[in-house]
């Protein structure tokens, strides 16, 4: 340990045991100022990524026509950047606030009557529900349903018969 440093440790350590807080505190700082700043040899993250197989590649580089398109839409954002102030201070200039008041109003009429059309849309479809649960709730409703459902279980177990023996020749 440099000559240095073990005096500061020194001076912390008895600033501890004269139990001197603050004087402790501050000549902790300075001991960990003095130590070293480890660091790895060069080209150490190089040889650990090339060990797990993770070794940098070069980037492709893109074709000349994605590399003009990429520089055409930099230069077309900077011009609408160019051109916002102005144009945000047209559209600025014009409004009011009866303009403003106007816009709220008219989207708050808007919202309600596509609440209303919904609702008006889910009533039909209740009733809709309603007529079919009591007509399918009925019994010969429901007597038809269980032929058909034992019908069509029945037809598909003879295809799939059909295709388990066409399978086997």
């Amino acid at each position: 340990m440099a000559r240095k440093l073990k005096r500061s440790v020194e001076r912390w350590l008895e600033a501890e045991r004269r139990g001197a807080v603050e004087a402790a505190e501050a000549a902790l700082r300075g001991v960990f100022r003095q130590l070293p700043l480890p660091a790895p040899a060069a080209g150490f993250a190089a040889r650990v990524m090339a060990g797990v197989g993770l070794a940098r590649r070069a980037a492709p580089q893109p074709a000349l026509g994605w590399r003009v398109a990429i520089g055409g839409a930099i230069v077309v954002a900077a011009a609408a950047a160019a051109l916002a102030p102005a144009v945000a201070s047209d559209l600025l200039a014009r409004l009011s606030p009866a303009a403003v008041v106007g816009f709220v109003v008219g989207g708050l009429v808007e919202t309600c009557q596509r609440l209303a059309e919904g609702l008006a849309f889910w009533q039909i479809m209740l009733a809709i529900g309603r007529a079919l649960g009591s007509v399918l709730t009925s019994p010969p409703a429901m007597a038809a349903l269980a032929t058909a459902l034992l019908l069509s279980a029945g037809g598909v177990r003879l295809l799939h018969g059909l295709m388990v023996m066409e399978k086997s020749r």
